[in-house]
């Protein structure tokens, strides 16, 4: 008999709704240059910090790496404009398709940019050392 069985549903046995509660991810805190890098070496205002690594202060070996807006070849412009106008030296500069490298040196300090393309952003390693 069908009335009787819905008789013996009790209300209890329905599952109650959930509701979904969205939670909110906390912003990442930005990442600092390390206490160190060489206030000489230029970078980009672009620039969102993703890691960086310190190899030897003292050295003023550092690895900053992050994501930029900008293309890799617009890096490089944006590389060679910055040490021609602050009287760096270009040691090397190389250009491919979704590549970049230039280094340069100047009072001592080494610097070295390579950008690698990687998807709409390009991605930013800037590498010092005392020479």
């Amino acid at each position: 008999d069908e009335t009787a069985l819905e008789d013996t549903v009790d209300a209890s046995d329905t599952p109650l709704p959930v509701e979904s509660a969205e939670l909110e991810e906390p912003e990442p805190e930005p990442i600092a240059l390390p206490e160190g890098f060489p206030e000489a070496a230029p970078m980009l205002a672009e620039l969102d910090i993703t890691s960086v690594e310190t190899q030897d202060a003292g050295k003023q070996m550092f690895t900053v790496v992050g994501h930029s807006t900008l293309t890799v070849d617009e890096v490089l412009e944006y590389y060679e404009k910055v040490f021609a106008e602050t009287g760096w030296k270009v040691e090397g500069s190389s250009a491919w398709k979704e590549m970049t490298v230039i280094s340069a040196s100047k009072d001592g300090l080494f610097v070295m940019i390579e950008s690698n393309q990687g998807g709409p952003n390009s991605i930013v390693d800037i590498t010092t050392a005392n020479l």
